[in-house]
């Protein structure tokens, strides 16, 4: 934001933006971080695809906090990628692969 715009933007507002696709703030200050949070993803699933990753054979599960920023800002066949928004997922033991599930 410094480098394009010369200011900088309060962390928080970022992460709504992240979280949330949106955020209260100028349209050329929210192009500037949706267009960050676009590059990181399409980097993300570049890596994916260097170890292998096919859409076309295997489902994708994002499970935790970056799913929100996959969903609002990635470009993704939406029937192969499952994400979890649920962030205590893994950690619970609550994700069995094709869903979160509360354990009885």
């Amino acid at each position: 934001m410094l480098k394009e715009l010369g200011t900088v933007v309060d962390d928080l507002v970022i992460e709504q933006v992240i979280r949330t696709g949106t955020a209260d703030i100028g349209e050329k200050y929210l192009t500037v971080i949706r267009k960050a949070a676009g590059d990181y993803t399409k980097e993300i699933f570049h890596k994916l695809r260097e170890r292998e990753y096919n859409p076309e054979l295997m489902r994708l599960y994002v499970v935790g906090g970056g799913g929100c920023m996959i969903q609002n800002f990635g470009e993704y066949d939406k029937s192969r990628v499952t994400i979890v928004r649920d962030i205590c997922a893994t950690a619970s033991g609550n994700f069995n692969g094709n869903t979160a599930n509360k354990r009885l």
